[in-house]
């Protein structure tokens, strides 16, 4: 099958992206163009790949074509959904099978819709979508994009209730659906996206610790990291004990800087509230959810975490190296021990010269029930535009689109790619598998761009020795919860 392409020309405006962080008709497919200025694997291969979905089987679209607009600007999103033919390689050649067995099971085509859809550059995504929901002209029918922005359209009407009674053949207790997304996304019964196997993302943009394999022995060459996993003892304690000593001043010059070696960089802090398992909010007496996170747990996070920041293994943030993404970072250069990164991040190291493996993200303590992790909140959710003039042909791509992915995409990606490709050592297969049975997002997340991102706001605290909690909680929380608060009149 050969995909026919038509251009399209799209001009947008830039927006000024202001950040606050820490101190340190035809079953062929069609592809439009647009320019402008991150469950639980316990089945087996044959488990996966035989799964059945619950859609008719004798369901025909009489090749109508169902339009997705994607990311192109960045390959992973690009590649979740886009596979213009048979290339040879594995995943790219999964994609485009899959893609070609929806379009003959439903006799639909897909019409991928390729548009500039990363951070500050959106102004004409956004406004495809925007024009397709105002107009009910049908031009776009699916969106999975940028998790933190899909709020804020579900907020302004654009996006199709998942759970109405016009959605016909969407069944969201298939294994191919984050349920624990499902149950964090729902508000007052409504519910606008979904996210699981249908994306790549999903696994790519999960939060986990790489390693250093030369770091860890010539410094700390008799522990097995693996083991320390596996028998529930891989805590923050212990990742911090292993890595506060390791510190070499390589150039001598008695700064902590490029080229020394340390024992662990921090990333995104953020990440460390769902892998300690804190609480981040709760359900109110009204039924309503209001902000937890001033709790033990997260005291005992806080504490642990700042108290790290102070000893010589920790790297500054502030390091930079001459090298092209994603080669400048202490991690790919080699310099440090433990890496707090996403998995699509440890993939894109092909040109380190040390080996590496991967970790899940610490427990708070080895009384624990499991490793927990999250997903950076430029994941794929998708979402139906309102007024899609072919809604039973869209919803029945997009399940079918995740039970297909479930079936043969996700094993591609996560046991050829992802394990064998791009992992260094045997072990790492196993770790991915901890990485993704403890997916975790909490609502305060999925609409965190509409109720002032207060786990964001944590960010801060959990990278800067000078923040502090306290304050920084009580100057958010009342306000939080008053968002909180109409978010549910908004989606009443």
């Amino acid at each position: 099958m050969k995909k026919a392409l038509a251009i399209l020309l799209v001009t947008a405006q830039l927006m000024i992206l202001i950040s606050c962080g820490s101190g340190d008709s035809s079953s062929e497919s069609t592809v439009t163009t647009v320019t402008t200025a991150a469950e639980t694997i316990e089945e087996t291969t044959s488990g996966r790949a035989n799964t059945p979905d619950s859609l008719p089987a004798d369901l025909d679209f009489k090749g109508q074509k169902v339009s997705l607009l994607i990311r192109h600007d960045v390959e992973l999103f690009k590649s979740e959904f886009y596979a213009e033919e048979e290339s040879g390689d594995m995943l790219n050649d999964t994609i485009f099978a899959r893609n070609t067995a929806v379009e003959e099971r439903l006799n639909i085509g897909l019409n991928v819709i390729l548009g500039e859809g990363t951070w500050n550059k959106w102004n004409a995504f956004i406004g495809l979508i925007e024009g397709s929901a105002l107009s009910g002209d049908g031009s776009v029918d699916l969106v999975p994009w940028y998790a933190y922005e899909q709020a804020g359209l579900a907020a302004k009407g654009y996006y199709m209730d998942l759970l109405s009674d016009q959605i016909s053949y969407l069944d969201l207790s298939q294994p191919w659906w984050n349920a624990r997304l499902v149950e964090s996304a729902t508000i007052n019964g409504h519910l606008y996206y979904a996210i699981g196997d249908i994306a790549l993302s999903y696994i790519a943009m999960m939060a986990a610790i790489a390693f250093n394999h030369s770091i860890k022995e010539d410094y700390i060459g008799d522990v097995d990291l693996y083991e320390l996993v596996r028998g529930g003892k891989w805590t923050f304690d212990q990742m911090f004990s292993l890595s506060r000593d390791v510190y070499t001043d390589s150039n001598g010059n008695s700064v902590r800087d490029e080229g020394d070696i340390f024992g662990f960089d921090g990333g995104r802090g953020d990440q460390f509230i769902h892998s300690a398992k804190v609480e981040i909010s709760k359900t109110g007496p009204d039924g309503i959810p209001v902000l937890a996170l001033n709790n033990e747990r997260m005291a005992t996070l806080v504490d642990t975490i700042q108290s790290f920041y102070s000893t010589p293994g920790y790297a500054p943030s502030t390091l930079k190296y001459d090298a092209n993404p994603p080669m400048n970072t202490t991690f790919a250069q080699g310099y440090v021990l433990f890496s707090n990164r996403y998995v699509r991040d440890i993939a894109s190291l092909r040109d380190m010269e040390d080996d590496y493996g991967v970790l899940p993200l610490p427990k708070l303590d080895e009384a624990q029930d499991g490793y927990y992790t999250t997903l950076g909140d430029s994941y794929s959710q998708v979402g139906i535009v309102i007024g899609t003039k072919i809604l039973d042909a869209t919803t029945a791509t997009m399940e079918l689109l995740a039970a297909e992915s479930y079936r043969n995409v996700t094993e591609t990606y996560f046991e050829s790619v992802l394990k064998v490709k791009f992992s260094r050592d045997t072990e790492t297969a196993e770790m991915l598998d901890i990485l993704l049975s403890g997916i975790d997002i909490d609502f305060t997340e999925v609409f965190g761009k509409l109720i002032d991102h207060p786990v964001g706001k944590m960010r801060q605290v959990l990278q800067d020795t000078c923040a502090d909690f306290t304050s920084t909680y009580a100057g958010i929380e009342n306000g939080v919860n008053t968002k909180i608060a109409q978010l549910y009149e908004t989606f009443a």
